[in-house]
């Protein structure tokens, strides 16, 4: 019995040792399959940098081959591979197009492209002046050679250099045409070129821009959808220089330049567009050899006639202003993505209010309020309890954010009214009281309820959220904005 046993237990280790013998020589015969399709010249070589990947015995490729015979080549040698089972087929041939062509087409506002890419490598390659629209390229073959990107590459440095141009690039022939600002970008354009293979043909058609006529240009700005600029601007502007100036995204349109008319005026009613951006629905700068017009139209509640007198003050004297009010307002709860500052708005009443999002909780309210206050001051007319139609924007910011705090929590807002000034003390009192009334009212005409605003003048524990100190006239004006019944550990210092 014993030796029986003992001849049992032998076989079984055999068994086990040849089981762990043969794993392991799979293991070994994958990784030589592995190496050696890796490293098959075709695939080394193959213009799209195809890979494979090996599963037991099989062989799989993938990837994009630049030509039918292409992939017969990398086919065929994977399949001569020692130890292989079968090769699977993931290849796509690409497209093979003649002519090979790119072109771009630069106008003063920007410039498009269209045509073909031999290789991924080559797309990132051109990124460097087209960005994301390299994606936009047709990935085929039929290039003329390697070299081809790098020549897309060159002529499109000298297209850059140009006012506005035509570059077109087929198999080997570059053809750029164009307007240069000055014989010198002319010539620096046409010594880029220089550097094309001399197997290509290069032919320049370049004029230089000689334009003695002065600014004279339409500026339209509409809420929806934002600014276009069309005519001639003054020397030293651009799009990207108006955006920046008006601190909107971009500007659209067709803009060719003024080498004569200094842009500092320009710059100047620019502006004061700039300031009154956001508060607008729609707007209109016109400049030109006779006249300069400055045009807006106003949301429902705005004060027509502030905004005017304000404009009257801040623009060239000679500028002919017209304000209007909307005559089509939107019905309540008309949602609109705002294109000057890009804050999602809603019509309340005759305002348009910033939707807000956050959890309403006294504190989260108090710092929003700040926020909101630190962006745009509330103000009113120096000496009386009118407010400032320049304080729109600030109301609109914080009673956007009340709404939303008096609505789904239980808090009640304070408000009191200063004047920082010497006079007469009950004069004065009864002008804290009327601006606190005031700005009570504004509040209530936009949405937020009565019953959560305390009456003025009874100052309730809360943390006062005040505007900073504007001087206007020699006179610091402010108001304060609180919560009541909440936070009263925090407050009590605040009020002492």
């Amino acid at each position: 019995m014993r030796l029986i046993l003992g001849a049992a237990v032998f076989g079984f280790g055999l068994l086990g040792l040849g089981l762990l013998a043969q794993s392991h020589h799979a293991v070994f015969i994958q990784a030589k399959i592995k190496v050696r399709a890796a490293q098959s010249f075709a695939v080394v070589d193959s213009v799209h940098n195809v890979q494979t990947a090996v599963s037991g015995r099989d062989i799989t490729v993938i990837g994009y081959a630049d030509t039918l015979d292409e992939k017969k080549l990398l086919l065929a040698q994977l399949n001569q591979i020692n130890g292989r089972r079968t090769v699977v087929d993931e290849l796509d041939v690409l497209p093979s197009i003649s002519p090979y062509v790119f072109s771009a087409h630069k106008t003063s506002f920007q410039t498009t492209y269209d045509g073909l890419v031999p290789t991924e490598n080559a797309r990132d390659m051109l990124r460097l002046h087209l960005d994301d629209a390299a994606d936009n390229l047709l990935l085929a073959s039929g290039s003329p050679d390697r070299a081809w990107p790098a020549v897309v590459n060159l002529s499109l440095e000298a297209l850059d250099t140009l006012l506005r141009g035509e570059l077109h690039v087929q198999d080997r022939h570059v053809r750029l045409t164009g307007l240069a600002h000055t014989p010198e970008v002319k010539a620096y354009a046409e010594t880029v070129l220089l550097g094309v293979p001399i197997d290509y043909v290069v032919e320049t058609d370049l004029d230089i821009y000689i334009d003695d006529r002065p600014a004279d240009f339409e500026l339209l700005y509409s809420v929806i959808d934002g600014v276009s600029v069309n005519g001639r601007v003054p020397a030293g502007m651009n799009a990207t220089r108006i955006a920046e100036i008006l601190n909107v995204r971009e500007v659209s349109g067709d803009i060719d330049r003024s080498i004569l008319s200094d842009s500092g005026l320009a710059q100047s009613q620019m502006r004061v567009l700039a300031y009154w951006l956001p508060d607008l629905e729609s707007a209109r700068l016109k400049i030109d050899t006779e006249s300069m017009e400055f045009d807006v139209t106003l949301p429902p509640a705005m004060d027509r006639q502030q905004v005017y007198r304000s404009l009257q003050t801040s623009l060239f004297p000679d500028t002919i202003v017209t304000v209007e009010t909307t005559d089509q307002p939107p019905q309540p709860g008309t949602v609109r993505l705002n294109a000057s500052n890009r804050r999602v708005e809603e019509f309340y009443d005759g305002y348009w209010l910033p939707v807000v999002s956050f959890e309403p909780t006294p504190e989260q309210c108090q710092q929003h309020a700040r926020q909101a206050l630190a962006q745009r001051k509330i103000t009113f007319v120096a000496g009386s309890d009118q407010l400032h139609v320049q304080s729109s924007r600030a109301i609109n910011s914080v009673a956007a954010i009340l709404r939303h705090c008096t609505t789904h929590t239980d808090v009640t807002i304070a408000l009191e009214g200063y004047v920082d000034r010497p006079g007469n003390a009950t004069q004065n009192a009864a002008l804290r009281q009327g601006r606190a009334m005031t700005l009570r009212q504004a509040l209530l005409d936009r949405g937020i309820s009565g019953d959560a605003i305390a009456q003025p003048g009874r100052r309730n524990k809360g943390a006062f959220v005040a505007t900073t100190n504007r001087v206007i006239e020699l006179e610091q004006e402010r108001i304060p904005l609180g919560w009541s019944g909440s936070l009263e550990a925090e407050t009590e210092a605040e009020d002492n």
